[in-house]
This record gives structure tokens, sequence and C-alpha cells, in this order.
């Protein structure tokens, strides 16, 4: 595959686990990340930029509605235990040996409500806001902490299921 009129840039494609691409983006750093950035730069202008011509650039933007919130602390503990559900149950299919998982619907539906209730008792008012506040915070947290504890089971249980089957697959060659 070659773009016209350009030099042969062409690799052919490596394919990567996404382990692998995980244990190494740690060693990347600053210098080699400037440094990836002016080879694709170049090889950007290499095939785009016209002979002893400017680049000429065009853009266009335009505004799309999103549902972006105040990043307050509740919402960001239940952006994470939603996201973490929703990794939990895409490992749990595929991992049929993974046990205690199966009501992963009340875990959502539990912080989901909690925290929804924080959220209303902190717009309303009333007599005692402060006290239903801390009551509804700590109910939040309290739920947060079982479903950490039940996470950290499951790291356990992941982290020695990867190592039988790391085990299981390897060979030893002499």
């Amino acid at each position: 595959m070659e773009l016209q009129g350009s030099p042969s840039y062409y690799i052919e494609p490596v394919e990567f686990e996404s382990q692998n691409i995980v244990d190494n983006v740690s060693f990347l750093n600053d210098e080699t990340v400037l440094e990836l950035n002016q080879v694709i730069v170049e090889m950007g202008h290499g095939v785009f930029k016209k002979r002893g011509g400017a680049l000429l650039l065009k853009t266009d933007s335009f505004v799309v509605e999103s549902n972006v919130h105040f990043p307050t602390d509740y919402n960001l503990l239940w952006d994470s235990g939603r996201k973490g559900i929703f990794v939990i149950e895409k490992y749990v299919n595929k991992n049929i040996d993974i046990t205690g998982w199966r009501k992963l619907a009340c875990w959502h539906r539990g912080l989901k409500n909690v925290m929804r209730a924080l959220g209303h008792v902190g717009k309303t008012g009333g007599k005692d806001k402060e006290v239903r506040l801390l009551k509804a915070a700590n109910d939040y947290l309290d739920k947060a902490h079982l479903f950490l504890a039940k996470l950290e089971i499951l790291k356990s249980k992941i982290t020695h299921h990867t190592y039988i089957t790391f085990i299981s697959r390897s060979r030893i060659i002499l």
C-alpha cells in the first residue's frame, strides 16, 4: 500500500496484545514522545505537503450537546464503580470459573441508589440537613467499601487464575 506521489512509508502491520501495550507505556519518557511526534509530523509532511508550497489545512468545528457533569467526589466514585461493574461483567462472561458475581445488576442499582440519595439530600434543604447529608454520605461510602472488598477478592482470584493459566500454557524447554 503506497500513497500516490509519496515516498514509500508502508510497514507491515504488527499485532500486539493489549497487555503488552499497558506494560510498555511506562517506559515512554518525554524525549521519546517528542521524537515520535517529530517522526509522525515529518511523515505527514512527506505525504500531504506539496513540494515547495506551504501546508494548507482545512478545519471544521461544530458544537455537540453532551452530558458533562461537574466532577464532584460522589460523581467520580459513581463513575468508577459503574465502570468497574462494566469491566467485571466482561471478565466474568469470558471466564466461567470466576464465581460470586451473578448479582452485578444489584450492585449497579445499589451504588446508583445511594449516590442519588446523597445528591438529593445535597440539593434539598430542610430540617437537620447536615445530619441527613452525613448519613447519606456514610451510606454511600459503606456501599463503596463493600464493593471494594468484593473487588479485592476478585483481584486475588484473577491474579491466581492468570498465573495458573500462564503456567499451564507454558512449556519448559531444556
